[in-house]
């Protein structure tokens, strides 16, 4: 929905990231391995992980 909202592609935060089991938690990026074995060029189409408490 930010997205949505600021007319561009926002960070992911963590915590929505980490529910969609691509994200290495304790690295808080999102993990190569789960990426590659979901999607070709997935992280691309992601975008950047941020924290909860950042601003768009």
């Amino acid at each position: 929905m930010a997205s949505l909202f600021i007319c561009a592609y926002a960070a992911i935060d963590h915590s929505d990231g980490a529910g969609m089991n691509l994200m290495d938690i304790k690295a808080k990026a999102w993990s190569k391995v789960a990426l590659e074995a979901t999607a070709t060029d997935l992280e691309s189409k992601l975008g950047n992980l941020a924290p909860a408490y950042g601003v768009a």
